[in-house]
Formats: structure tokens, C-alpha cells, sequence
């Protein structure tokens, strides 16, 4: 990589800088996957409904989801087609040991991932690679290992490939000179980084009224209807929920529709937050009002001296319209007394002890 770059694919060719630390090497038990290449199949129905293996550009049949053949190589990328032979998707299967070191370092998806045990296997755009990439080039410069920095570059190197056209339009639109960044619809994933923080709007004007989730992942299908409701963008997040007794994480959903062209990302219902032009008024807002919900949880003492009614004095009627079968009632609180309020997220009571 490129020394004092924040990019690599600012340059035409990737290179790691004098590293500054030493990174653990991966001790390699076998030779799978330590050939720095590439190898494609392709995965198809035969006569028979049954799958079997293709070299790309070859009419040899490899057997049932054999790739033998690429034993040694560091990727393999599988392209599979339904029975209509309609391209379904890929996958991009990791085998380089070093490759997998660094992702397991990098990544936090890949951080409890036995490495040793399986390989690591992508489907569709490498996106893992694509949103830590600028973590794999700190993790590149601090190898001194020349075969682990040659998988690492190697890996860098596929992906721009790749996505050379989407990555274009990224740093044109949404990190070039142009404002506000926008993007269009099919390449969203590129702004929506797992573990980032998003915004989801509502239908108040008010920005205090949206929410703040932690975004895990978002998948859609391949479906170009534009009347397909699986066209869509969903989104797999988590967000702080109360279950009466503590607080912790639930996992919710947020949808982006399809859209036309480029669209400014502050404008989308769920927008990454660092791209929000009012991120900092947004989590001032939301952090008091999540402290304001917070300290309304528990019990609650409150003095009061006086006559205090029951039913209010304008009440003559129920909730559903019907006459209240309750009469007026007052009593007399002492000083002494105490009103306790209970609140949790599905019900508010209230006691009055003396």
C-alpha cells in the first residue's frame, strides 16, 4: 500500500509500507491454500437435478462439490446457477491461512471464528474486505512476514478488481468534493458498515423523534421488480430495549425502498449516522431523552398534602364511551403518605401507602 496513504486504491498498485510492529504469523499446518491464485468454478445442475463442479471455461465435470484442484490455492470463487441456468450468487471462499489471520484480527464478525478449523466464505461482494480495508492496510504494515504480506496484498488486490466500477462511484459520490454524499440504491451496503451506529427517521419532523440503532448487516434479493417487496434494502440491526427488570439489546429491522439514480444519503429513512449533516444535535438529543426514559424506571417517592380525587372531575364517561360505572371519589392524603409509581415498558401503576 501506498506509505501515508488512507486508501489504497487511491494508487494503481497496492504496496505495504516498513512496517512499524511485529504481527503474529500463522503457524501452517498443511499447504491448503498457501498458492497465492485465484480459482473460479462454476456450480450447476445436471439431468438429473444433482450439482456438480465446473472449471470456468472448462467442460470437465469435477464431481459432486469437489474442488480438489484448488487445494493449494489461497481463494477459490464458486458461481452458482439455478436450474434455469440463471446466475443465483457467488461465493468466495477463503483458504489462505495469512488472509484469514488478518481477518480474524480485523474484523470483529470474524473474531471468535475458528480459522484453523474451516475457511472464512463470502457471499457476493466481499464486503468484510471493502469496509475494513483501511484496518487490513495498518494490519499489512505491520507484517514482517514476506509470504503473509504477499496473501494480504493479494486479497486487497482482488477486491478492488472487482469492485473497481462500484468503488468509483463511491469515492466520486460519496467521498469526493461533491456534497451532499449520495449514492444510488443497488450499492447502499458501501455506507452501512457493521457495528457503525445508523439513524432511523419517523414521521415527525422533529430529528429527537428518530432512533439511533447498532447496524449488523442488510441483504436484499436480485430482483429488479420494481413492485418486488424483496427488492428492498432490509436491515438487521440492534437497539436497547427495557424488559421490566433490566436493560439489553433486541434485534429490530429497518427497510430502504428502491430508488432511482443517486440519492443524497441524509435524505434515506435510514441513514448512516456519520453521514447525518446533524449527527452531533442528534446524539445530544437522544441521549438525554434515553436518560430522561431511563430515570423514569423504578420506584418513585413523592410527598403530598391535601385532597386528591380519584377519578377527575370532568370524567363521566369510560374510555369507549359508555357511562362511568365508577362514582367521584376523593380522600384526604397525609404528609406522611407516599405515592409510589411503578412504570415499565407495558404498564403504569400507581399505590398510595400511609
Amino acid at each position: 500500500m501506498e506509505n501515508g496513504s488512507s486508501d489504497p486504491s487511491r494508487s494503481q498498485g497496492i504496496d505495504f509500507a516498513t512496517p512499524f510492529s511485529s504481527q503474529q504469523t500463522p503457524q501452517v499446518a498443511s499447504k491448503q491454500g498457501t498458492k497465492c491464485e485465484l480459482k473460479k468454478f462454476d456450480s450447476l445442475f445436471n439431468a438429473k437435478g444433482e450439482r456438480y463442479l465446473l472449471r470456468t471455461g472448462s467442460k470437465v465435470d469435477l464431481g459432486p462439490a469437489k474442488k480438489d484442484s484448488a487445494f493449494d490455492s489461497a481463494l477459490v470463487l464458486t458461481k452458482f446457477w439455478n436450474k434455469e441456468k440463471e446466475e443465483e450468487y457467488t461465493e468466495l471462499e477463503i483458504r489462505s491461512p495469512y488472509m484469514k489471520a488478518a481477518l480474524k484480527a480485523v474484523v470483529p464478525e470474524y473474531e471468535e471464528f475458528n480459522v484453523d478449523a474451516k475457511n472464512i466464505i463470502m457471499r457476493n461482494e466481499p464486503k468484510a474486505i471493502f469496509h475494513f480495508r483501511r484496518e487490513l492496510q495498518e494490519f499489512g504494515r505491520g507484517l514482517r512476514d514476506e509470504v503473509a504480506a504477499e496473501h494480504l496484498l493479494f486479497l486487497l488486490k482482488y477486491m478492488y478488481d472487482l469492485l473497481s466500477a462500484e468503488i468509483s462511484g463511491y469515492y466520486a459520490f460519496v467521498e469526493g468534493p461533491t456534497a451532499p454524499p449520495s449514492l444510488d440504491f443497488l450499492n447502499l451496503w458501501m455506507v452501512f458498515r457493521p457495528g457503525d451506529l445508523i439513524y432511523v427517521k419517523t414521521s415527525h419532523a422533529d430529528i429527537s423523534r428518530g432512533r439511533i440503532l447498532k447496524f449488523e448487516s442488510m441483504s436484499r434479493c436480485k430482483c429488479k421488480l420494481p413492485w418486488c417487496i424483496s427488492s428492498r434494502w432490509t436491515l438487521c440491526c440492534q437497539r436497547i430495549d427495557y424488559d421490566g427488570d433490566e436493560f439489553g439489546h433486541t434485534s429490530t429491522w429497518a427497510d430502504i425502498k428502491p430508488y432511482e439514480g443517486y440519492r443524497p444519503l441524509r435524505d434515506l429513512v435510514v441513514v448512516p449516522l456519520q453521514y447525518h449533516p446533524d449527527q452531533l444535535m442528534i446524539r445530544d438529543c437522544l441521549v438525554a431523552r434515553g436518560k430522561k426514559f431511563a430515570n423514569l424506571h423504578g420506584s418513585h417517592y413523592r410527598q403530598y398534602k391535601g385532597v386528591a380525587e380519584v377519578l377527575g372531575g370532568s370524567r363521566n364517561i369510560t374510555f369507549v364511551g359508555q357511562e362511568d360505572e365508577f362514582p367521584l371519589q376523593s380522600t384526604h392524603v397525609s404528609p406522611r403518605s407516599t405515592v409510589v409509581i411503578l412504570i415499565s415498558d407495558t404498564r403504569t401503576r400507581s399505590t398510595a401507602a400511609s
